[in-house]
């Protein structure tokens, strides 16, 4: 047996809800981190962004602490963000924790999707970010995502 509690603290300590998601909320499956799915990305449809609202925004997580990052420059804006989410890559929960770069710098929020779903959002300076959407989070990386704010971070 699984224990959802365990998991859901190891989840926020590696930055990946970054305090909008509760133990309660949170709906472990075969995608997450001990199911035979962890390496394949969670099904997902997109649908357009209808509305994004920015709770934290150049927020520094608490794995960064003592890192010489300087996250105050890592403003999103709305267009960013419905940006991302139409660019951005589903990756699965091994992908994220594994292999695409972190980084302590992030913002988060809410966001209202055209098909009607609502959930939270999070995303991080180096383009990595999830969705959390009915119980299930989804994992993203936006290597194709040309906003400013992430120009001072792989040289694109």
């Amino acid at each position: 047996m699984v224990n959802t509690q365990n998991i859901f603290w190891v989840v926020c300590l590696l930055g990946v809800f970054q305090g909008v998601a509760t133990a309660e909320e949170y709906i472990p499956d075969r995608y997450d981190s001990d199911g035979d799915r962890y390496w394949s990305p969670r099904p997902y449809k997109k649908s357009p962004v209808k509305q994004v609202t920015i709770i934290e925004n150049g927020m520094k997580s608490e794995a960064g602490k003592g890192t010489p990052d300087d996250c105050t420059k890592f403003k999103v804006s709305e267009k960013d963000i419905k940006e991302y989410f139409a660019r951005a890559k589903i990756v699965s929960s091994g992908a994220y924790m594994h292999e695409i770069n972190w980084s302590a710098c992030y913002a988060n929020g809410t966001i209202e999707f055209a098909n009607g779903k609502s959930g939270k959002w999070g995303v991080q300076k180096y383009r990595a970010g999830y969705l959390f959407l009915d119980g299930k989070i989804y994992h993203f990386d936006c290597q194709r995502c040309r906003s400013k704010v992430y120009d001072d971070v792989l040289g694109h």
